[in-house]
């Protein structure tokens, strides 16, 4: 709006330094998206500053990448604002604990507050959980900042819970952490819960009473313009399938994301014997650590069950980018023991539009919102010995034009409902009016 000074703080962990999880997805997502459509959304709402706020990068921060935090930098300075760094030292908190949590979420309240001197009106958006309280802080703090005419407005948006992605006992000191943010939602009218998926919307209310009404859609989405979706030519495809020493005249079954238990690779790789014969396995997977010890399970299993397969290890986008759209990709598999919703479907659907792999994803979590069994895409039962090795089995014997009619109908519905362009917009309409409604 004419003479309102307005902005958006960011706030996230890793994204901004590297891109070796969805949250960096997020990140990249959110900063080339505001890019690309700021004069749009500017003409809507009226002009506004991007601020991001991060933790300090520390030694040995996965992923780290200096041209990532560069690129974040300079894109943050370009739409009027700058990365704020949380001056916080791993050697006192670490990041993945309650007090690590906190220091990160008092400390970005306090820069906002600082910087609500320079705006009328300001939305936080808090990515998961260690800016979960950023938003109760804020709320607590209102009565007593300088500047009452700042409006500070802010959109919690959790990824996870402590309840989806374990293989241990629920850590009740997280549940505490999650309730009382989640709480804020409930009790504060300036603070929504950010519903960007019905699995993990269903699975708030039911675990910690997240008040519907209080939610407003933010859904998980893909700059779908990007570069990054565009046609890679054929010739590149091949050299770098080759220069990665993945067979070209066989049928492959490709698995990629984060050596994690939870991702469930080693229920593809013992899966992959029933198929042995029919398909290379290509499993690209991004550790912790060069060492770590799920390599070796993994490299076990390979050797165990005698596959045929390529193991890379190391994050790459331009591997995935290329074998989704190679001719000879029969499936991209999401073997994951849970799974909130994952972007891994959607990227898949875009790189390939015109040729490569239908995707094969377990029936649980997110993924059942995400694939139309039989129409766009494959489910297995996790729960069902065999279930796995029998859809492989049904996939590698589809034939080329009934490959495409599923990656068609993956395609479009993707279009349709995952544009960041569309979605932002009306996550942003729910807070600021915009001019043209």
């Amino acid at each position: 709006m004419d003479g309102v000074k307005q902005a958006v703080f960011y706030l996230t962990y890793n994204g901004i330094v590297s891109n070796t999880n969805g949250i960096g997805t997020q990140a990249k997502t959110f900063l080339a998206g505001l890019t690309t459509y700021y004069p749009a959304l500017t003409k809507a709402f009226g002009d506004f500053d991007v601020h991001v706020i991060t933790q300090i990068p520390y030694a040995g921060n996965w992923g780290y990448s200096a041209t990532d935090r560069q690129y974040a930098e300079d894109t943050v300075a370009q739409l009027g604002g700058r990365v704020h760094y949380c001056p916080y030292r791993t050697a006192d908190y670490e990041l993945w604990t309650p007090a690590g949590w906190q220091a990160a979420s008092l400390t970005a309240s306090a820069i906002v507050l600082e910087a609500a001197i320079h705006y009328d009106r300001i939305l936080v958006v808090a990515n998961d959980l260690p800016f979960l309280h950023t938003p109760l802080y804020l709320e607590l703090a209102k009565p007593m900042v300088g500047r009452p005419n700042c409006h500070i407005q802010s959109l919690i948006a959790l990824y996870t819970s402590a309840y989806v992605h374990t293989r241990h006992a629920v850590d009740l000191e997280r549940v505490a952490w999650e309730q009382v943010g989640l709480t804020t939602a409930r009790h504060h009218p300036d603070v929504k819960l950010a519903r960007y998926g019905e699995f993990m919307h269903r699975h708030f209310i039911e675990h910690y009473g997240a008040d519907a009404f209080q939610s407003v859609p933010y859904t998980s989405s893909l700059l779908l313009e990007h570069s990054d979706f565009k046609p890679m030519p054929p010739e590149q495809v091949q050299s770098i399938l080759t220069s990665n020493h993945i067979p070209l005249d066989e049928p492959l079954i490709f698995a990629f994301g984060r050596a994690d238990w939870v991702k469930g690779f080693d229920i593809l790789l013992k899966a992959m014997a029933a198929v042995n014969n029919q398909a290379h396995l290509v499993l690209n997977v991004v550790p912790y650590a060069p060492d770590a010890p799920i390599l070796n399970e993994y490299r076990e299993l390979i050797e165990a069950n005698g596959l045929a397969a390529s193991l890379s290890v190391g994050y790459s986008r331009e591997l995935p980018r290329a074998l989704c759209q190679w001719t000879n990709t029969r499936a991209v598999v999401c073997p994951s023991r849970g799974e909130p919703l994952s972007n891994i479907p959607f990227e898949v659907a875009l790189w390939a539009n015109n040729q490569g792999p239908v995707i094969v994803c377990a029936a649980l979590d997110g993924y059942l919102e995400q694939i139309e069994d039989g129409q766009d895409g494959f489910l297995f039962d996790p729960t069902e010995p065999g279930d796995l090795e029998r859809v492989l089995t049904q996939v590698l014997v589809l034939t080329s034009a009934q490959r495409a009619t599923f990656r068609q109908a993956a395609y479009h519905k993707v279009i349709r409902q995952r544009d960041w362009r569309a979605n932002f917009k009306e996550m942003l309409g729910c807070f600021w009016r915009a001019r043209n409604d």
